[in-house]
């Protein structure tokens, strides 16, 4: 639940206009250098062919999760402000108006941060991509807020950070890169590369190293498309309703029986995640980008959501099983406590 980046505020936003850290020098990866890991593409891409990689966003896998916090205050603020109305309404007294507006007043930043919260994923666009062309040797990345970034890849200062997320006492590592001035010291834009899902620090240096190998070995192309075994079906088009519910469920799916056990919360993750993605428009590259690519040649090494082979039982029908289960379990323990609430009202 990372959301840096995904907006220009002042607590999100990538720090930019700036001198590169001591740190991010240190940590800065040399695309020549091979790694010393398994590469991995852990479901990152979209599509691969001879001429370009193109992969998901950093926010991509856990995609809604910021309207857990924006459907909570958002909630909140509609309940205490019609809980505060109500309470009002047969008053006669106009001391008792005069409450309620500065009660509105004090609640209105829940209101405002949840709906802040809830335009960070939602009617937005629906993914981010990355786009990595081996023949031009060009990074191409679409980013909220309407950026994009146009870069040589030989001029990115590519790095591994250590991000901490907020209630977590783990660290999570990402691969990032810089967009530099011709100082080769200013940070102009700063992009995402790979952002494992709740991945560790070797997690992050695969993703890398599949990247690497594509744009900077012969064999690259050839090597990774053996580690393909899907691709996200998102090229122009949203994610189909159960492809959400099985993105949604991806994070426990070695364990069908914690699968069953955490569908109530689960599937309300799947919920917002389907608002998320289906509010939101699919992204849409420059004119000149599209020209450029339209008729790119497809090899047997080539990789699309075309390729992707038939879901099993487990991995494709009992996420739908346990999301149909829990969101009747979650919709009865919604209804019993506003049942509740309201008795108590």
């Amino acid at each position: 639940m990372d959301f840096k980046g995904l907006t220009q505020g002042k607590l999100l936003r990538y720090s930019v206009n700036r001198k590169l850290t001591e740190d991010e020098k240190v940590r800065q990866l040399n695309p020549k250098h091979k790694m010393q890991c398994l590469p991995k593409d852990l479901f990152s891409v979209v599509k691969m062919n001879n001429r370009y990689l193109e992969v998901v966003d950093r926010w991509y896998s856990h995609k809604g999760y910021s309207l857990i916090y924006a459907f909570g205050m958002l909630s909140l603020f509609f309940f205490a402000a019609i809980s505060l109305l109500l309470a009002t309404i047969n008053k006669e007294e106009s001391g008792a108006w005069i409450v309620l507006m500065d009660m509105l007043v004090i609640l209105s930043p829940l209101g405002y941060i949840g709906y802040k919260y809830l335009r960070l994923e939602s009617f937005q666009k629906t993914y981010y991509p990355v786009r990595f062309d081996r023949a031009e040797r060009k990074v191409y990345a679409i980013l909220p807020r309407g950026k994009f970034v146009s870069e040589n890849w030989d001029d990115l200062f590519i790095y591994i950070e250590t991000n901490n997320i907020p209630f977590s006492s783990e660290d999570y590592y990402e691969i990032k890169a810089h967009v530099l001035a011709e100082d080769k010291e200013t940070v102009l834009e700063t992009f995402s590369l790979g952002y494992p899902a709740w991945g560790d620090e070797n997690d992050a240096c695969a993703i890398w190293e599949f990247i690497r190998r594509y744009m900077e070995e012969p064999a690259g192309y050839k090597e990774n498309s053996k580690l393909i075994n899907m691709c996200m079906p998102i090229d122009n088009k949203r994610e189909s309703i159960v492809f959400c519910i099985f993105r949604a469920m991806l994070l426990i799916s070695n364990s069908p029986f914690i699968q069953f056990i955490t569908s109530p919360f689960m599937a309300v993750l799947a919920w917002y995640r389907l608002f998320a993605v289906y509010t939101s428009k699919t992204p849409e590259w420059p004119t000149y980008i599209k020209e450029k690519y339209e008729n790119v040649s497809v090899d047997k090494f080539s990789k699309s959501s075309e390729n992707n082979v038939q879901l099993s039982f487990v991995e494709g029908t009992w996420p739908i099983i346990c999301f149909i289960a829990g969101s009747i379990i979650s919709s009865a323990l919604i209804y019993i406590g506003c049942y509740n609430l309201i008795e108590l009202l």
